[in-house]
């Protein structure tokens, strides 16, 4: 078949209407041509208004090439008002799309009239099966179409599978973008990450996952926003187009200014791995404290004292939780906090194994490492085995996430495992339930952790 730019169609293009009384002259009418053009079958379904029967033909504005016209089947349909006549087609046009990619139109004297169905394929574009072609199919109305394909009680279950039957057998699939048109919503979750892509990690990656999941499950799309330059002008587009019904935040900046935002726009909104201190905030975390509290205990149970933290300042209140749990074992132990043996680290690569050198360059080292999380500490890891040192047996070293890297290391790590995909299809299900009811009060979610204890830490020597 030749390409659409390439593409020479006979169509259907005026229509006459004979009305049997002169009220309903201004009544839109329904018309359907159909056409084979190089084996291929199409059918145009379209509206025209009180267009004469006079024989009209409309010139491309380029000279066709020289090309057998397609045989054009004219079709006459039955008017859908009770006083109005039979419609018939009566001439064709011939033109040329020059659109790739478009969708083809049936020209009349007055307007264009869409096609929107094709038996076949034209240059991989599929036109889609409308609603009303059921209609027609089934001899019912469009409502109740409608009714039975969304299942109301009120449709007779003869009428539901004599519809469904017409839909399979036309392979029509409803229009999700009138359908969420009708419904005012979107049917459409945003998960807007404060990071470049390169930036997307094995934690945020099983995150996501589970949020992907529980939005399936409920019949929602996720769509991934991520971090550009003027990230609060896209969280406001995003919001004022309505491109989405709410939205998971993965830590914010800009508290103040980015909840305002969503208050007037009117977004419901969940946080996630950040503990925010706001009346109008809904969030879900782990238990960042606790999870650091018993991972300390591990630690100073095994005989150390000298214990050191990688710092995050970026992570907000996870690393200002995870730092007082630090402290806090600490403090049960009756050991000093020495500033020396608390590093900070950064997003950026090697982060970790910057750090780690840092700490064993002192004239007093670690014995042991705290890492805020399980990136950290393989990056530290491999600083240790750079200076030939051994894990654990020179040096301990423990985390916090629980990701599936920290089990194939060697040695795997001791770490507190949080269950970051059941966080993600928790943070949906949280998000859905505020979308549904917006007077609904933020909720707030503090999720167990569990240590895992595995051969990255020993006994202190």
């Amino acid at each position: 078949m030749p390409p659409i730019t390439d593409l020479h169609c006979a169509l259907g293009a005026v229509v006459g209407a004979r009305e049997v009384n002169q009220a309903h002259r201004m009544h839109i009418q329904p018309f359907r041509a159909s056409w084979r053009w190089h084996g291929h079958e199409f059918i145009a379904n379209g509206f025209a208004r009180d267009l004469d029967s006079t024989f009209q033909r409309v010139h491309s504005r380029e000279k066709p090439r020289k090309r057998p016209h397609p045989k054009v089947q004219i079709v006459p349909v039955p008017s859908i008002h009770p006083k109005q006549s039979q419609l018939g087609i009566y001439a064709f046009t011939v033109y040329r799309d020059t659109t790739r990619n478009s969708v083809l139109n049936a020209l009349t004297r007055k307007r264009f009239c869409n096609i929107i169905h094709s038996t076949k394929t034209i240059s991989g574009l599929k036109m889609p099966i409308t609603i009303e072609q059921v209609s027609q199919k089934t001899g019912l109305s469009v409502s109740t179409v409608s009714k039975a394909m969304n299942d109301y009680p009120d449709i007779a279950p003869e009428t539901k599978k004599r519809v469904l039957q017409a839909a399979r057998e036309l392979n029509y699939h409803p229009s999700a973008a009138a359908r969420n048109l009708r419904r005012k919503h979107t049917s459409k979750i945003g998960f807007v990450l404060p990071f470049a892509v390169s930036y997307i990690s094995e934690y945020v990656s099983e995150l996501i996952t589970g949020a992907a999941m529980a939005a399936e499950a409920t019949g929602y799309n996720l769509v991934l926003y991520i971090n550009q330059p003027n990230q609060h002008e896209q969280l406001a587009k995003i919001c004022r187009a309505r491109e989405v019904d709410g939205l998971l935040l993965r830590g914010t900046d800009h508290v103040e200014e980015t909840f305002a935002l969503l208050d007037r726009e009117e977004i419901p909104f969940v946080i996630t791995g950040r503990r925010v201190d706001h009346p109008r905030a809904s969030f879900i975390v782990p238990d960042n404290f606790g999870g650091a509290v018993m991972l300390m205990r591990h630690l100073i149970e095994l005989g150390h004292t000298r214990i050191a933290f990688t710092a995050r300042p970026a992570l907000f209140e996870s690393n200002t939780d995870r730092m007082a749990g630090y402290c806090e074992g600490l403090r049960e132990a009756g050991i000093a906090v020495d500033r020396a043996l608390i590093v900070e680290t950064s997003v950026e690569p090697r982060s970790g194994y910057r750090a780690m050198n840092q700490l064993l360059d002192l004239s007093n080292p670690p014995t042991a490492l705290f890492a805020i999380h399980d990136l950290i500490a393989i990056d530290a890891m491999q600083a240790a085995f750079d200076r030939g040192l051994r894990v654990p047996e020179d040096i301990s070293i423990a985390s916090f996430d629980g990701i599936q890297s920290t089990q194939i290391t060697k040695p795997p790590i001791t770490t507190v495992r949080q269950p970051i995909t059941d966080i993600g299809k928790r943070a949906v299900e949280m998000l859905l339930a505020r979308i549904a009811d917006h007077s609904t009060p933020p909720l707030r979610e503090i999720v167990p952790v569990q240590l895992i204890v595995r051969e990255s830490t020993a006994r202190a020597k």
